[in-house]
């Protein structure tokens, strides 16, 4: 099958890097390293700030505090994002790994200044991809996730990030102007 009038030029996918894992992995982690930390004769849990921070009632300071979340990598698998599909209601993307509707999930934006986000799978899709069009690695599964906003400040850091990949857009204003085209002038005849 051939394909007339088709352009030679090659086309620039921004792609960005993900690391995604279930958000009980990342609780489970927290409370293990914590056991791990605590003093032999004092060998409980406290969890109550743990509770607070992922329970029903959200914490409305806008503290962005991510401490370092060691997560193996066989519970994580990768994904990769373009940037027009991420926005601030949610993201699609490729993954590694296989999840079902309703799993709470981490997305780790795996660029210069890594940042994560709590979201909900709400559409999950297999392909049988044998072209490398995406990576260089297997990514056989297609997710629509909705971002939850779980923890406080999240949403300042997508909105910031969005803001930083917008090209000719002012950053300093805090919003994004649209430009208009004038069309040109149809040329009078007399």
């Amino acid at each position: 099958m051939t394909i007339y009038n088709t352009s030679k030029d090659p086309v620039l996918l921004k792609k960005i890097p993900l690391k995604i894992w279930k958000l009980r992995e990342e609780v489970e982690s927290i409370i293990k390293s914590r056991y791990e930390k605590a003093p032999e004769k004092e060998k409980g849990v406290q969890i109550e700030d743990l509770v607070k921070e992922y329970g029903p009632e959200k914490n409305k300071a806008q503290e962005i505090s991510q401490p370092t979340i060691m997560i193996p990598e066989e519970k994580s698998s990768y994904g990769k994002a373009i940037i027009s599909e991420i926005n601030m209601e949610g993201i699609r993307f490729f993954c590694s790994g296989g999840y079902i509707i309703g799993n709470s999930l981490v997305v780790e934006f795996q660029i210069p200044k890594h940042f994560r986000l709590n979201a909900v799978v709400l559409d999950t899709k297999k392909y049988d991809l044998k072209s490398k069009l995406i990576s260089e690695k297997k990514l056989p599964y297609r997710l629509n996730l909705k971002w939850t906003f779980l923890k406080p400040g999240e949403r300042t850091l997508l909105r910031d990030f969005l803001q930083s990949i917008s090209l000719g857009k002012d950053l300093q204003k805090g919003t994004i102007e649209t430009q208009e085209i004038n069309q040109p002038e149809e040329k009078k005849t007399a």
